[in-house]
């Protein structure tokens, strides 16, 4: 497996990561970010020890992650490229968000309410996986995004068919009214009756493409994004006649790292080639 290093990188190997002023360039170019419409998001890319001309390209986006700075997207990359043949993996972070290396993507992070999931971020996203596209000139693209990046995920599938042949969409909370109201009941606070201006997954099932690949994935105790928000977000992909793998594992919201998620990620890999 080659990862690209650069000197940021290399530092935050050798130097254990010592807190730094969040990093992101003037222009947004080299290796390490990816132009998002008006942002500039911070990526780490990964490949497989052997590749040919038309490789897959795997995109890789967290979730909200409230209480922490996101780093498990560049993880889950790594793993999948290097446990994948022909496999360029690519972690994003989010709009607004800052990593726990201390990178950050311009834009606006938001509550972590589904805020977040704005019809703007959603076409911004989709710009980085158009313009990472551009980059690597795969045979095939797969956005696999966990939590609220799920939910991004689902909304640039049915806002934008055809930047993504395929999805893994795992702990999604695919119909953003019902989960805020499950929210709200778990967690209470004024803060869950601010409106927002969210492209919910299940108001764009209609605008997917035909031949996209989807898989659905979520924990049977997921008290954060309850199961039947994914299985009811399944039931309406069917009702198109639309390719849907649905699976549900043992375990609660943080399952992006399973070996379920990556078997069928590797399933859904192979049905590409």
């Amino acid at each position: 497996m080659k990862r690209r290093l650069t000197a940021s990188v290399a530092i935050c190997v050798f130097a254990a990561c010592l807190p730094a002023r969040a990093s992101q360039p003037a222009e947004c170019s080299g290796d390490e970010w990816v132009r998002a419409g008006a942002e500039c998001l911070h990526v780490e890319t990964y490949s497989s020890e052997t590749l040919s001309g038309r490789p897959t390209l795997v995109v890789a986006v967290h979730g909200d992650s409230p209480f922490s700075n996101p780093q498990y997207q560049y993880q889950w990359a790594e793993h999948v490229a290097r446990e994948n043949p022909n496999v360029i993996a690519v972690g994003v972070l989010r709009p607004g968000y800052t990593d726990g290396a201390n990178h950050h993507s311009t834009g606006v992070r938001g509550m972590t309410t589904g805020d977040n999931y704005t019809p703007g971020v959603v076409d911004a996203i989709a710009d980085a996986v158009r313009n990472l596209r551009a980059t690597f000139s795969p045979a095939h693209v797969v956005i696999a995004w966990h939590s609220g990046g799920a939910a991004l995920a689902a909304g640039v599938m049915g806002k934008h068919p055809g930047v993504a042949d395929a999805a893994v969409l795992v702990s999604c909370p695919c119909d953003v009214a019902r989960w805020r109201a499950h929210m709200k009941a778990k967690q209470g606070g004024a803060i869950w009756d601010r409106p927002v201006d969210a492209v919910s997954p299940d108001a764009v099932v209609d605008g997917i493409d035909p031949a996209a690949k989807l898989v659905v994935i979520v924990g049977d105790h997921d008290d954060v994004a309850p199961p039947e928000l994914s299985r009811d977000y399944r039931d309406r992909l069917q009702k198109r006649a639309l390719s849907v793998t649905y699976v549900e594992v043992p375990g609660t919201h943080e399952i992006f790292a399973d070996p379920a998620v990556f078997r069928s990620t590797a399933e859904l890999l192979r049905s590409l080639r």
